[in-house]
Parts: structure tokens; C-alpha cells; sequence
């Protein structure tokens, strides 16, 4: 998920806008299901913002137990990239090691956009 943004004056404030739909599939034999997805803001190989979501649910297995759990997060940075440029920003949802009871994780971008400010 990338959005492109080219500022015309030197340390202008870029806003970034994003919301991504996380879901998770869970074994519905499960009693137990855990996982780890890192989230980051990425300007080139530089990370601007890292969010970690840890999860560790117990719950009674069996059939028509719920299987698939899903939430939205949003989040707002603002970012002076300095002189004038092209920059992309970047954002990466990671399936970190650690899951249990898990039969897929999927990230999607719901939406990512960016809005170029004046310098303050």
C-alpha cells in the first residue's frame, strides 16, 4: 500500500491518512489462537511509525464457533520530508512469527491517502 506525494516548497508538512482492514482466520477446532502483525509507515528504507497488534484468546471450540474476526484501523501521521520531491510512503502489514490456531491473516488497504500542508 503506497500513496505518492510531491511537495512544491521546502519543508512542507505532508498529512498522511490510512485505514486497513485486518482479518483473521481462525481453526474453528481451536481452543486457543494467537497471532502478531506489525504495522509501519515507511518514507523509502526509513520507518516513520511502527504499531504492533499482540493478540492471545482462549475460547470453547467446536462447530458454529466464530471463525473469522476482522477490525479497521485507522491512523493519521504528519511528516516534514523536507526540500522539494517526489516522496512514497509506504505502508506494510507483517505476519510476524508466533501464531497459533490461525488459518490466514489478510491486510487490506481500505484507503491511503496523503495531503501536502504549507510549512508551518
Amino acid at each position: 500500500m503506497d500513496v505518492e506525494v510531491t511537495t512544491t516548497e521546502d519543508n512542507q508538512r505532508v498529512k498522511i491518512d490510512g485505514n486497513i482492514l485486518t482479518r483473521v482466520g481462525v481453526d474453528s477446532n481451536a481452543a486457543n489462537f494467537q497471532f502478531f502483525v506489525d504495522y509501519e509507515l515507511n518514507l523509502g528504507a526509513s520507518t516513520l511509525q511502527d504499531s504492533e497488534v499482540k493478540a492471545n484468546y482462549n475460547r470453547a471450540p467446536g462447530p458454529g464457533v466464530q471463525s473469522l474476526y476482522a477490525w479497521n484501523s485507522n491512523f493519521t501521521f504528519v511528516h516534514v520530508p523536507g526540500p522539494v520531491g517526489t516522496y512514497i510512503y509506504t505502508v506494510t502489514a507483517t505476519d510476524v512469527i508466533g501464531r497459533a490456531g490461525i488459518t490466514f491473516i489478510q491486510a487490506t488497504s481500505l484507503g491511503l491517502t496523503a495531503t501536502v500542508y504549507p510549512p508551518a
